[in-house]
């Protein structure tokens, strides 16, 4: 009986261990479809600043005139990630919200994950010794997170 020995790719750009199933890495942002590295112009002005972020010769988006809060520039230590995992996700739905519930490590506390909300998803990083978990949710535009819970490794976000 043979065994057929499974490849492991790594992303051309920062050369850390990815799933093949993946758009982007998500430790360097490299798009693996077309290998193009997002260019990212970020300009303040009084009062706010503006964000293009352009990850091809056509796409472009631009976020422009929001107000700098001194909680918003703070970032997180970089940490030293060994792997990425895509934790469980679960889905449940009510009449006029839905639940998504994201399945991590059961002692992993609150401010050790980061939900970024994107135009048509959210991005979910969480942190557990030097594993990270990443996931995206696609959520239209048009709805928003309305509550965050985290119980026994369960992170569940209240959508509507």
């Amino acid at each position: 009986m043979f065994w057929k020995k499974k490849i492991e790719k790594k992303c051309n750009s920062c050369g850390k261990k990815i799933d093949e199933n993946w758009n982007y890495c998500p430790f360097c942002g490299i798009n693996l479809k077309n290998e193009q590295v997002p260019k990212i112009n970020f300009k303040p002005f009084p009062g706010g600043f503006s964000i293009s972020i352009i990850s091809g010769p056509i796409q472009s988006t631009s976020l422009k005139g929001m107000q700098i809060e001194e909680k918003s520039i703070e970032r997180k230590i970089p940490r030293k990630i060994k792997e990425t995992k895509e934790p469980k996700l679960e889905i449940k739905t009510s009449s006029n919200q839905k639940i998504y519930i994201i399945h991590l490590p059961k002692d992993i506390k609150m401010n050790d994950i980061e939900i970024t909300r994107l135009p048509n998803s959210i991005e979910i990083r969480a942190f557990y010794n030097d594993l990270q978990y990443f996931k995206i949710i696609e959520i239209p535009q048009n709805k928003r997170i309305i509550k965050k819970e985290l119980s026994e490794g369960k992170l569940m976000l209240f959508v509507e």
